[in-house]
């Protein structure tokens, strides 16, 4: 992500616990078995500071996660 011109990494991950665990070893499991979870943290970051008047972030690498 990109966040006031800067380069911001972000790390997705997931409870050990979670049931689903065991099913998901990269980001392309994410997609498989949680359809659009991927897309819908994107927007977040993408939208989140805008209610402060802010412009909305962008990403670097495509958008790829």
């Amino acid at each position: 992500m990109i966040d006031g011109g800067e380069v911001d990494y972000k790390v997705i991950c997931i409870n050990y616990d979670d049931p689903l665990c065991a099913l998901l070893n990269d980001i392309e499991d994410v997609e498989v078995h949680c359809k659009g979870t991927i897309t819908g943290i994107r927007e977040w970051f993408r939208w989140y500071k805008t209610p402060a008047n802010k412009a909305k972030n962008e990403f670097g690498y495509a958008e790829e996660a």
